[in-house]
């Protein structure tokens, strides 16, 4: 099928991965909920955890958002070294795997990666994050506009906080001024951590920015052959955003943060398991070694 414009007209993957998170099912109806074009859209899911990621009522709610009539298993393709299952037509693929085989949000992003299936753009974010109505709208127009300055753009951008127990179609506050990453600080390992600031206003266009999100980052599927993620950083979690920064620097991509805010994140952990307390020993032999990379 021919688009005219790829970044308007495109399918989107998008990839979550999710670690003994809660807010999961809330963050897959707040996506679709609040998208013009839910039914462009499909989800490789990571799932480390037990039991179910999501309910029957889940399913149910998330298959009306999708418009599809019920929701149906697709089966794995033949010789597919992945074994992942689909859900709702194949519109969530589908990964799970005890907590205690989990590896990292690295490791968990390049299966989830693997999940692909040509869609045209690419959209990563975290398994705990809400949207602004119309989100997938305003993405595309502004990397579209990237697009006019750039021949590899990325838009990403950390994305302000929001409190923890607020439905899937919360309402955000009105006025949203854009995010913009910056350098942070050097930690003990002399890895640098990136953070953010607020802005006092819009800009008129997404602006260049010098450090890449690892949950808001909207490309290109291009990026996928470019630039995947590299699955021995096994329990990396601080440096993975600036090794993926310098990674797309050198590949020629170019980052830009939004012109005004299009997501929010839930940065407190205390409501969910964590995989670095959970395997504290094997994370710090591992995270070690991935840093050594």
């Amino acid at each position: 099928m021919h688009l005219r414009s790829p970044i308007l007209e495109g399918r989107i993957f998008v990839s979550i991965v999710a670690y003994c998170d809660p807010e999961l099912p809330t963050t897959l109806r707040a996506l679709l909920s609040c998208a013009v074009q839910p039914q462009l859209l499909s989800v490789g899911l990571i799932w480390q955890g037990e039991g179910e990621p999501l309910r029957e009522s889940d399913l149910q709610h998330l298959s009306q958002l999708w418009g599809l009539d019920k929701a149906r298993a697709l089966s794995l393709p033949a010789g597919h070294d992945l074994q992942w299952e689909g859900l709702l037509g194949g519109r969530i693929r589908l990964v799970r795997m005890p907590a205690e085989d989990a590896r990292g949000p690295c490791w968990a992003r390049y299966l989830a990666q693997l999940l692909w299936q040509g869609e045209e753009l690419y959209l990563q974010i975290d398994s705990h994050m809400r949207f602004v109505p119309e989100w997938d709208r305003h993405a595309r127009e502004q990397l579209l506009s990237c697009a006019a300055r750039s021949a590899k753009p990325v838009l990403c951008s950390y994305g302000r906080g929001y409190p923890l127990g607020v439905p899937h179609d919360w309402m955000p506050p009105s006025e949203l001024t854009p995010c913009l990453n910056c350098a942070g600080f050097f930690d003990d390992n002399d890895v640098l951590n990136i953070r953010y600031r607020t802005l006092n206003q819009d800009w008129p266009q997404p602006q260049q920015s010098f450090f890449w999100s690892a949950h808001f980052s909207f490309s290109s599927s291009e990026i996928l052959r470019d630039v995947p993620y590299d699955p021995q950083l096994l329990m990396l979690f601080y440096g993975e955003e600036i090794l993926m920064t310098v990674r797309l620097f050198t590949h020629g991509w170019d980052l830009f943060s939004p012109s005004r805010g299009l997501v929010f994140h839930l940065w407190e952990r205390e409501y969910r398991r964590v995989y670095m307390l959970d395997m504290r020993k094997l994370y710090a032999e591992l995270a070690h070694a991935s840093r050594r990379r």
